[in-house]
């Protein structure tokens, strides 16, 4: 979507959503609570397309902390998260997103506004597997109906609501069926064409598909028939397939009022640093890891030094005055990067030692996806405004990840289709939408002097040029390392893989880069991928468990009961995960 348009309607629609609020508590001043004739669809169907965004965000930064794509504090797995820390997420769902939906469908069903019923039933699916995946038994067929006097509703079976979010999938396609007005604006596809119709009804097809590869090792099948229901939408005509199919939410550059801008972009960029980048998930686009012996094209657009040289301060990284854990494996990175890695400034797995002050020094998200700097090794600070000024997305689903799902099902499931070939498209989808991004960047086309010399002498290195003539991986480059990573999915053991399987999520780890939502499904639904940092305590636990129930609703559902930690989501069959 053009930036300017992006912008604009990301501005009126936050105008409108918050026009709504109020802080009398009268319900016949809550828009979700109106009569459906008195309901305005469009400005309620903006509020679920920006909800989606914001819940997808938000459980997006726990899986990402698990998979170790970012930093997570820990020591130990069970004492990661704790059920407070979840209540922010809980309540976007429940008292955000769901409540718009369950408002917004009756409201559009009655003026036979039949797409905003079928985004609204899409919506709600993608909430409540989500929530499933996270939170195993959540309340579904009792949930918002505090206006009919239940304030207390029980949980479901998750194996029961993921069938239930099939059906919803099913209503919305036969919704798109029926002879509606489009609605006002399309935050995800653009404008109001028909053509996105057809987006939406692939993303269905995605999300059911996902579903079935879901369920497909497990011996509860809620689908009946999940591997032949797979097969049967296992296609390019189906599924998300190309980039113009991509399911991301667009982000703006606007600063205030509101704030449209990639909300990881405004934690890194606003006032140093608010998260460490992952030591042992950087270290993987490293021609130093044991894989294509090659820098990962990606690696300058996914992260940005702000400082380019590793630091020998204590008071700055305690870690450097340490010896690597006897239980790290000698292949295992520990503390900081060297080689093609140095000045990659993160943090080890569970590492939860006080924080030092090197919000200016630690690297921070580059360009892709969240619209930061792009990595020309200048060596200077993020700050608000530079860079893309935070024009990134919310990947929520992507063609690059449905290839990877599909390779995987085609390996696990027998779809028929060829694995190889769609671990190839995977991987070149991801690269060209990741470059892609660099002319986001206010400086990626500028031809510039001495901020493009060699780092650590100062010296002139070259003709002046731009960061893309410099730095844009070439045709050559992007071939080369997709051509190891193709010899290493026929010879796993040569990069040191355990199995075609293990090439596939890697890389597909790899590409989910900003989506810890599917990561770390895909991680605990396959056992890959391998070769993860280990924590940094020894005796972390077991990685891969439900989520505790947050304290908001435990505390205020006399039906609700604290789990366990250890339960696993009703697909999950691996164990022993770390």
């Amino acid at each position: 979507m053009n930036l300017k348009l992006t912008s604009f309607i990301y501005t009126l629609v936050m105008l409108l959503v918050c026009s709504c609020e109020t802080l009398d508590i009268n319900p016949k001043n809550n828009p979700n609570a109106l009569a459906p004739n008195a309901i305005e669809p469009d400005l309620l169907l903006n509020s679920v397309q920006l909800g989606m965004a914001n819940v997808f965000n938000e459980l997006s930064n726990e899986g990402s902390e698990l998979t170790r794509m970012t930093h997570m504090f820990g020591p130990l797995y069970n004492n990661a998260y704790t059920p407070e820390n979840l209540d922010g997420e809980w309540t976007s769902f429940y008292a955000g997103l769901l409540a718009d939906v369950e408002a917004l469908i009756p409201a559009a069903t009655e003026k036979e506004l039949f797409t905003h019923v079928a985004i609204a039933k899409i919506a709600k699916a993608y909430a409540y597997t989500t929530l499933v995946d996270f939170f195993g038994d959540v309340p579904f067929a009792e949930a918002i109906k505090g206006n009919e006097g239940n304030t207390n509703p029980k949980r479901d079976a998750s194996a029961d609501i993921y069938k239930a979010c099939e059906v919803l999938l099913d209503e919305a396609l036969a919704d798109f069926d029926k002879t509606s007005i489009l609605p006002g604006n399309d935050l995800f596809f653009g404008g109001n064409t028909t053509d996105n119709v057809a987006k939406w009804r692939k993303l269905i097809n995605t999300l059911k598909f996902r579903m079935y590869v879901q369920v497909s090792a497990s011996s509860t099948d809620p689908f009946g028939g999940a591997v032949a229901k797979a097969q049967a939408l296992a296609n390019d005509a189906s599924l998300i397939s190309s980039e113009a199919d991509d399911f991301a939410f667009t982000y703006g550059t606007n600063l205030a009022n509101p704030d449209s801008r990639h909300p990881s972009y405004r934690g890194d960029y606003d006032n140093g640093a608010s998260v460490y980048q992952s030591i042992g998930y950087m270290h993987r686009f490293t021609a130093a890891f044991a894989g294509a012996n090659l820098d990962d094209p990606r690696l300058r657009y996914y992260f940005y030094r702000q400082e380019t040289t590793n630091t020998t301060d204590v008071n700055e990284k305690r870690c450097v005055t340490q010896d690597k854990p006897s239980h790290f494996a000698a292949s295992d990175v520990f503390c900081q990067l060297t080689g093609p890695g140095v000045g990659y400034w993160g943090r080890d797995h569970g590492d939860a030692a006080g924080i030092p002050p090197d919000g200016l020094l630690r690297t921070i998200y580059g360009v892709y996806p969240v619209g930061g700097k792009f990595d020309y090794s200048q060596d200077t600070r993020g700050r608000q405004g530079s860079g893309a000024g935070g024009y990134g997305i919310a990947p929520i689903m992507l063609s690059s990840f449905v290839d990877f799902l599909r390779a995987e099902a085609a390996i696990t499931m027998g779809t028929g289709e060829d694995a190889r070939a769609l671990f190839e498209k995977g991987m070149r989808a991801s690269i060209a939408k990741t470059i892609s991004f660099g002319t986001r960047d206010v400086d990626y086309n500028k031809v510039l002097l001495n901020e493009i010399d060699d780092p650590n002498t100062k010296e002139d290195d070259g003709p002046d040029t731009s960061p893309k003539q410099k730095y844009e991986p070439s045709t050559t480059a992007i071939n080369n390392y997709v051509n190891a990573l193709l010899a290493g999915y026929d010879n796993p053991a040569s990069l040191g893989y355990t199995n075609p399987l293990d090439v596939v999520v890697s890389e597909f780890y790899k590409a989910a880069y900003g989506n810890g939502i599917d990561i770390y499904n895909a991680f605990r639904r396959t056992g890959f991928p391998s070769r993860l940092q280990p924590t940094l305590i020894e005796g972390s636990g077991e990685n891969g468990a439900l989520m505790f129930y947050p304290a908001v609703y435990i505390n205020t559902n006399s039906n609700a009961v604290q789990r366990v930690f250890g339960e696993k989501v009703f697909w999950q069959t691996l164990s022993g995960l770390k």
